[in-house]
């Protein structure tokens, strides 16, 4: 009966795409590579119980997923990747240029934006601002998440950057830099100061309107404002 439904599923995809599924019908083929001989139909129907929507799953972190009775971790592992992978490619990511916190802002809100946990990213930067890459360093909750300053430094010499712009969101909703943001901002400078690389600026998301710079103060402050070519706390 589930082989049935699989090669329906499977049917209704090759001749009109993923996008005519239903949204329960979407996690189902999404999760039949990791299930191979199981019917998927119950661990979808979950999902959407315990998130609520497609996009709310999609932007769940990889122990919420994991919680799921019956998800595998590798797709609890691979659905958050949807997102920034998806976003990567649309936009060209590493083909642009970013020059003030507000155009950081702008590129790392949608990975950002979302979510119940805190998630911190660091953007990559080269010559004349070009963007190398962007990164997931961290997620969890909120007294969880950290900066892990090996994790940013490995990335970084890796993509040969000469900047790095750290973000982080408050899913709480308040775009508002805690002394353990300050602190840990410091820490991360001064250690990729010692392998010649700067940290240009750290920004608070909060949702998908607003976001803070540690470096250049409010939205309207930073906007219009280059980065600075000395750190902000010396």
């Amino acid at each position: 009966m589930a082989e049935g439904r699989r090669q329906r599923v499977r049917e209704k995809v090759a001749k009109g795409g993923i996008n005519i599924l239903a949204d329960h019908e979407k996690l189902e083929f999404l999760l039949y590579p990791y299930i191979p001989r199981r019917d998927t139909v119950p661990i979808a129907r979950e999902l959407l119980r315990e998130f609520g929507s497609l996009k709310a799953v999609f932007n769940a972190s990889v122990e919420e997923l994991e919680s799921i009775k019956g998800m595998p971790k590798l797709a609890a592992l691979t659905f958050p990747q949807f997102k920034p992978l998806i976003y990567s490619a649309e936009n060209n990511v590493c083909e642009g240029r970013i020059q003030t916190s507000w155009q950081a802002a702008e590129a790392l809100t949608p990975l950002l934006g979302y979510g119940k946990k805190e998630r911190v990213y660091a953007m990559y930067l080269g010559v004349n601002g070009k963007l190398l890459n962007i990164a997931l360093i961290n997620e969890g909750e909120t007294a969880e998440s950290d900066l892990n300053t090996r994790r940013i430094i490995d990335h970084a010499l890796k993509a040969g950057a000469e900047g790095v712009i750290i973000a982080h969101n408050h899913p709480s909703g308040a775009a508002v830099p805690s002394d353990a943001d300050k602190t840990g901002t410091r820490r991360v400078g001064e250690a990729l100061s010692k392998v010649g690389i700067k940290l240009l600026d750290h920004i608070i998301i909060a949702g998908m309107g607003s976001y803070y710079s540690l470096f250049n103060g409010s939205e309207e402050e930073a906007e219009e404002k280059l980065f600075s070519p000395s750190f902000w706390y010396k």
